[in-house]
């Protein structure tokens, strides 16, 4: 009973243990079948904890399980048995519209919560993330219907569709975070114009939202 508690108090610690730990580990995954089973095994268990994260209303969590069970399915499905390219939009399609549903969820749970908490500064750490993560299938998607809107090596472009998310995981955190170092470019314009929405998004998102929480964090503890 303690156990379950404990685990309910902080479960949005682990939803960011699970995260920081699938964005680290896909650094060193290697492009070939059984890195693609690795990744897509970390994202399953990312997606379990973020359902889990999000359990307090009964029709957010139903939302979710539908979501996420055709996301994964078809994550599944596309990067390892039908590779292909009108599967992997429809696929991104539904993780976006998931991991929406997640970011939403989480804002509203810290929004209502009465006293900011170790676990509200986690969730709002791990709604971040996530938004660093729903631009990574924006820009993948933007990829795959106009391989021309980002300057990106040839090397990238020859390697296979299912891949393209891990590149982008990197382009949209440089990109969040506003570093912007270059190596991959947006040339479109709907390319450029969802990099500086998440820019802006990142910046704001930092400045003012997680900075309120840890003042807010900081006097009661006080």
């Amino acid at each position: 009973m303690e156990s379950t508690k404990l685990i309910q108090k902080y479960k949005f610690l682990y939803l960011l243990i699970s995260l920081l730990i699938f964005f680290i580990l896909n650094a060193f995954i290697a492009n070939d079948t059984i890195g693609r089973y690795v990744f897509n095994s970390l994202f399953s268990i990312m997606f379990l904890f973020a359902i889990y994260s999000i359990a307090y209303d009964k029709r957010i969590i139903i939302t979710a399980i539908i979501l996420g069970f055709f996301s994964l399915l078809g994550h599944w499905l596309s990067s390892t048995i039908f590779p292909g390219k009108e599967l992997y939009l429809i696929d991104s399609i539904a993780i976006i519209l998931f991991i929406a549903l997640i970011i939403t969820a989480t804002l509203t749970y810290i929004i209502r919560d009465k006293e900011v908490s170790f676990n509200s500064l986690c969730g709002a750490v791990c709604a971040y993330l996530l938004i660093g993560l729903l631009w990574t299938f924006i820009y993948a998607i933007l990829f795959i219907v106009h391989p021309n809107a980002f300057s990106i090596s040839t090397e990238l472009l020859k390697q296979h569709i299912g891949n393209t998310s891990q590149h982008f995981v990197y382009y949209s955190f440089v990109t969040l975070s506003t570093l912007g170092y270059g190596d991959i470019t947006p040339l479109s314009n709907p390319a450029k114009t969802f990099a500086w929405l998440e820019a802006i998004i990142g910046q704001v998102y930092l400045t003012i939202w997680i900075a309120h929480l840890v003042g807010m964090y900081i006097k009661r503890k006080q």
